[in-house]
């Protein structure tokens, strides 16, 4: 595969997705071309994937609005009861 792109943020997608590929083969056994599931299956893992992605996303966010909460009373000096 010829990579065209000289992008650094997309090199490193294509990096981790290929390391990705890597795991997946070695915990399985077949790449995802030949894993034969069905499509429920396969609709199942990727619900599964997207939850935790929305779990994820609000851990981020949380520890985003912490971190700007900090951010705002070091500029105006306050102090939070503890």
């Amino acid at each position: 595969m010829k990579i065209n792109t000289t992008d650094p943020i997309v090199l490193r997608v294509i990096n981790m997705l290929d390391n990705r590929s890597a795991v997946g083969l070695e915990k399985y056994g077949v790449s995802l071309m030949d894993d034969e599931r069905s499509f429920g299956e396969w609709c199942d893992m990727a619900m599964e994937e997207a939850l935790d992605k929305a779990n994820y996303l609000m851990k981020i966010k949380d520890e985003w609005e912490k971190l700007q909460e900090e951010v705002t009373c070091n500029r105006e000096n306050c102090e939070k009861a503890v």
